[in-house]
Order: C-alpha cells, then structure tokens, then sequence
C-alpha cells in the first residue's frame, strides 16, 4: 500500500457521518462517507502543497503565470500565426499572378503552340545590336531553323537563336 494512503476504521466512518449528518441534515451511507473523507483529504494535501510567491518584477509575475509550457505556447502559436499569415497572403499573390497570366493568355488564342518554345525559353534584358527591352531567347534546331527561314529572314542570328521581343523600353525625351 501507499504511505499516503488511509485505511478507515467502522468508528472514523460513523464519526464522519455523525459529523455530515449533524452539518446537513441528512444521513449519507458507506460510499459517500468515505467518498466525502478522500475529498477533505486531498483539501488538506492541497492547501499544504500551495506556496505563495511575491516577485518584485512584471514580467517575473507574468513568467510564473504562464507556467511551465507558456513561453513555449506563446512561440509555438506565434509561428502557427506567421505561417498562416504568410500562406494567405502568399495565395493571394498567386493567385493575382494567375489571373494577371491567364487573362494575358486569353488575348492570345494559339500560345498552346508556342508553349515548348516558352518553357525552353530564357528571359533577357537588353541583348547587344536590339532595340532596349525584354526579350525571349529561344534556341532554334536546324530543322525548325530551315521551316522558319522564309518568313524569319534577319531575325534568326548565325547561332540560332531567337530574340522574341516581349516588351520595349522608352527613351526619354
């Protein structure tokens, strides 16, 4: 058995219920007797274990309020917050950046077509002998290089390159 705990004689349980009976009016049996004696004992093992604390400082008080996982909770909901923030955020921006494409795309009926040039393409700024601006640089293979010659005639360089103007900058006046 436990050190703490205690055993019940028949004349502790008619003390106890002689004393609930003269306090309430009512006769309580064995169960409730000895129900209502662990009560009043873990009362008293309560009042004994509690220490008062008296802290000079806010945020000492504020600490010991919090308890033994408050600074940890109080991170913890922190990040939940700033990742949540973040992701909502961040969905509206793409989701600006999606309808900003698709109502680009929706101008342009074939740009299904050109969707293997676009993804082996790379973007560059201002390429030397071409107007100012961005440009899409494709490389082209020899065979699409012989299809394209005709209509292409100066816009495909020596070493097969594409420059597709995607927009131009204006000089000052």
């Amino acid at each position: 058995m436990k050190s703490n705990e205690t055993i019940l004689s028949k004349e502790e349980i008619l003390r106890i219920r002689g004393a609930y009976t003269a306090k309430y009016g009512i006769v309580p049996d064995d169960s409730l007797t000895c129900l209502l004696c662990e009560m009043s004992d873990l009362k008293k093992s309560i009042t004994q274990s509690t220490q008062t604390f008296q802290v000079n400082s806010f945020w000492s008080a504020f600490a010991l309020g919090l308890g033994r996982f408050g600074v940890a909770a109080i991170l913890f909901f922190t990040v939940v917050f700033l990742f949540m923030y973040r992701n909502y955020y961040g969905s509206l921006e793409r989701k600006e950046k999606y309808l900003k494409v698709n109502t680009m795309l929706q101008k342009f009926d074939n740009v299904s077509d050109f969707e293997d040039f676009i993804k082996d393409s790379k973007r560059i700024t201002n390429p030397n002998g071409l107007p100012k601006g961005k440009y899409l640089l494709i490389k082209v293979t020899r065979k699409l290089k012989n299809q394209m010659r005709a209509s292409t005639e100066g816009i495909i360089k020596a070493d097969s390159t594409v420059y597709i103007p995607l927009f131009f900058e204006q000089e000052p006046k």
